[in-house]
């Protein structure tokens, strides 16, 4: 087995991450990216804890990235726009204050992964196929400057990130059991009430009519 960084192998490289969610994100809306790459590796654990993990980051954030959303798109006539700009649209997007001005951490790298997903869903909308593939390599190159320069110094890694991965899909699942439970408790509530209301009004139409 290779000692090389699992960041720094081929499998594992960031455009093959970023297509891979933008292409399943529009997928799940039933559109389909038509000049979608290629894939040149199968996708490993890690893409598919990164799809699972940005899709319950977009269930809580989406509506906060919106506006990040529409200020890439709509400077620009015809929704295209240059490298430069989304870097100066996401430079700051989810950035820890105890790092350094080169940041991915795994939040950030799940913020943006996401937001590029959005982004992407737009465009797909809008049926703007090319511009569909700028934002895949613009957030691929992202990544990948910002993962090769931190991860080495923090310790970082895809493996690191599966973990971490993980034990969020685990927290979220009981979070949304304990929802579904509280949920259902307040139907059980309303439906007694409403049955009492009724029997109520039985009872008070038979002995006072």
């Amino acid at each position: 087995m290779s000692d090389q960084p699992d960041f720094l192998r081929d499998e594992y490289s960031p455009q093959g991450f970023v297509t891979d969610y933008i292409d399943r994100r529009i997928q799940a809306e039933g559109l389909t990216w038509w000049q979608r790459p290629d894939r040149a590796y199968d996708p490993e654990e890690a893409h598919h804890m990164l799809y699972d993990v940005c899709r319950i980051f977009e269930h809580k954030n989406g509506k906060s990235l919106q506006p990040v959303v529409q200020t890439l798109l709509s400077e620009d006539c015809g929704m295209r726009f240059t490298f430069n700009r989304y870097a100066e649209v996401v430079d700051c997007l989810h950035k820890n204050q105890d790092e350094g001005h080169v940041q991915m951490p795994y939040g950030r790298l799940v913020a943006l992964v996401t937001y590029a997903g959005l982004v992407a869903l737009e465009l797909a909308q809008a049926d703007s196929q090319t511009t569909i593939a700028d934002i895949a390599l613009y957030t691929a190159r992202y990544l990948e400057k910002c993962i090769k320069l931190q991860w080495p110094e923090t310790g970082r890694s895809w493996e690191g990130f599966v973990k971490m991965a993980r034990n969020i899909k685990r927290v979220n699942a009981v979070r949304e059991e304990k929802e579904r439970r509280v949920a259902q408790r307040r139907k059980l509530m309303v439906g007694v009430a409403i049955a009492a209301m009724i029997s109520i009004g039985v009872f008070a139409f038979r002995h006072y009519r």
